[in-house]
């Protein structure tokens, strides 16, 4: 499960969007509460939901899965299938799920530390070149030795409208709106 706090912290950016799980825009077994900032799938095959807020621009954004083994964290245009197809399985999406990140079908990082309960999740994207970073939070270290402010080590690239995006069988990710590390240069909140 995923929760989504209230307004930011002072000193975030004036360009930041307080944004949702879409509740239009969201597979058939996906079960939106408090106010759309939590999703809990269901069912055994997986399901999507995206957020309501289109990325633009460069942005920066956090997930956290409540139940790691069956959530995949990331990014998805408006082609990610909503139903059976987990994110990262095609070039619609690409997720974090577990110690892999999946585009395409195909595990583009492994080796990373398995996806906890209550992990949190980072995300840098550049809408404009449909680039994608994805790293740990409470590090503040960006997987495939990636540096969203030199615009290397993105884990995909991914065309059409991008939003936040989560895929499940049984438990879904909430947004951490809050940051307290440092946003790569250039980059704003969602």
């Amino acid at each position: 499960m995923f929760a989504i706090p209230g307004p930011q912290s002072a000193g975030s950016s004036s360009t930041e969007t307080n944004w949702t799980w879409n509740p239009l825009d969201k597979g058939d077994l996906v079960t939106l509460s408090d106010g759309d900032k939590t999703a809990t799938f269901g069912g055994t095959a997986n399901r999507v939901v995206r957020g309501t807020t289109a990325i633009t621009g460069m942005k920066f954004f956090v997930l956290q899965a409540s139940t790691a083994s069956s959530t995949a964290l990331g990014v998805a245009n408006s082609s990610q299938p909503l139903g059976n197809d987990p994110l990262g399985s095609g070039t619609d999406s690409v997720g974090r799920l577990s110690t892999i990140i999946f585009y395409n079908s195909t595990p583009v990082v492994t080796g990373l530390p398995a996806l906890a309960n209550d992990d949190l999740v980072m995300f840098a994207v550049d809408a404009a070149t449909g680039r994608v970073w994805i790293g740990n939070y409470l590090s503040g270290t960006w997987y495939n030795s990636g540096d969203p402010a030199a615009g290397t080590g993105y884990v995909a690239s991914i065309t059409g409208t991008l939003y936040p995006a989560a895929s499940g069988t049984d438990a879904a990710p909430s947004v951490a709106t809050v940051v307290s590390i440092a946003l790569p240069t250039g980059f704003n909140r969602l």
